[in-house]
């Protein structure tokens, strides 16, 4: 099993999110944060294998999040799923640590594909 923490600050495209990764299942949503600070009090706390993470939120945005959850965690993996099609954001997301970039437009297409390869050795904790 994946367990998972989904962060949006978006509760709809949330709900999205996590309806589409119910229907796998090897992953499970293990909790949910609406901004970058409370995904890191979350991973404290859950230990999950693997963060879905929004880039532009309030607080604290996904660069920066990913950032501290990658320094924090080392064995969490954080894909980021976005609209925001930008080299800069991009770069920034993978300088942060991101293990992907992904556009939430390709989420149907890309999302579960890259969370089976980045987690395939992952046991559950």
């Amino acid at each position: 099993m994946i367990k998972t923490i989904v962060v949006d600050d978006d509760r709809k495209f949330l709900q999205r999110i996590n309806s589409f990764l119910f229907s796998d299942e090897s992953i499970e949503v293990v909790g949910e944060a609406y901004n970058g600070r409370n995904v890191i009090k979350l991973c404290k706390e859950l230990q999950p294998d693997l963060v879905i993470m929004d880039i532009r939120m309030p607080v604290m945005d996904g660069v920066q999040a990913t950032k501290e959850v990658t320094d924090k965690f080392p064995d969490i993996k954080v894909i980021v799923l976005t609209v925001f099609d930008f080299k800069e954001y991009r770069e920034a997301s993978m300088n942060a640590g991101a293990s992907a970039y992904i556009l939430k437009k390709k989420m149907y297409t890309d999302l579960l594909l890259n969370i089976h390869q980045l987690c395939e050795n992952t046991d559950s904790r």
